[in-house]
């Protein structure tokens, strides 16, 4: 799905040393976490699954995979995966694609299969995306807020700034401005995240 480059520090930040590790990456796209996984975390110590339905997406990896295994799958439906069988469930950018009940069983169904450690980042709240684009699992379906996602259980820090959004910066051609005001504004949003354009959320599934 849609790659925000900017939050590759932070969302790597929650992870741990990869190696003995099993790493799940739902809706893995081109296999950009995966890359960043392999050299920033150890991840070539460890077993990283890419998930994804799109055929474009598992074409691109069938030739540059940088996982153990790709897998095909519907993710509004249940995961194919045994209980409590991978350390660290991940999802990057995925769960607005979904209708609001399917995201929330997806969510539970990352609980099922994880062990460790569920970690999403999503954007904060309602993102215009994809109402004209000609890859359907691009479109955004639903949202979720801080407030929900902390009644989920999920630990929450914020990025950037939720008042100056990235499709509109795109839009009016201003992605320099908005990578300032992105920068400038996290420290805070991270610290308050309803501020925050972009969620990071995880939740420890030991307790």
């Amino acid at each position: 799905m849609a790659h925000i480059y900017e939050t590759h520090r932070f969302v790597l930040e929650e992870f741990p040393w990869l190696e003995d590790r099993i790493v799940l990456d739902l809706g893995c796209g081109k296999g950009d976490w995966a890359y960043l996984l392999r050299s920033e975390k150890r991840g070539d110590r460890g077993i990283i699954v890419g998930v994804d339905i799109s055929d474009d997406y598992l074409n691109f990896l069938r030739k540059y995979s940088p996982y153990n295994l790709v897998i095909k799958c519907d993710l509004s439906k249940s995961l194919p995966f045994k209980d409590k069988s991978v350390d660290i469930v991940f999802s990057s950018e995925l769960i607005e694609h979904l209708e609001k009940q399917q995201s929330l069983v997806l969510l539970k169904e990352m609980e099922r299969v994880g062990k460790g450690k569920i970690i999403l980042t999503l954007p904060n709240g309602r993102w215009e995306l994809g109402v004209r684009t000609p890859n359907v699992y691009e479109m955004h379906r639903s949202y979720f807020t801080v407030r929900e996602l902390k009644k989920l259980g999920y630990k929450i820090r914020g990025l950037g700034f939720r008042f100056f959004k990235l499709y509109k910066a795109k839009k009016w051609h201003l992605q320099k401005l908005w990578a300032l005001f992105f920068y400038m504004c996290t420290p805070l949003s991270y610290l308050f995240s309803p501020l925050g354009e972009f969620i990071v959320a995880y939740k420890d599934l030991n307790g």
